[in-house]
């Protein structure tokens, strides 16, 4: 994080700017990041491999999964984007 802004770094360097008003660790190749109020997840190389429109909030991927949450309702997501939604 650098003057309010979230962004990557191996080590030292950094390798993806800070660009992102929020932002998870990696995690399966994927992060999660918050733009204004857009989530999306990143891969190392900073490309958007998903993106989560709409979505109020995301988790981390565990298992080939991130759980992602829309209008109080949780949801899986895979890599490939599908989405199902979660039964509590």
């Amino acid at each position: 994080m650098r003057d309010g802004w979230w962004g990557f770094r191996d080590g030292v360097r950094i390798v993806i700017p800070p660009v992102y008003d929020a932002g998870f660790d990696f995690t399966e190749g994927l992060a999660a990041v918050l733009t204004g109020r857009r989530w999306a997840f990143v891969d190392t190389a900073g490309r958007e491999a998903l993106c989560m429109e709409g979505f109020d909030a995301v988790k981390p991927f565990r298992n080939g999964c991130a759980v992602a949450e829309r209008n109080g309702c949780r949801y899986a997501v895979d890599r490939r984007g599908r989405v199902r939604k979660l039964d509590i």
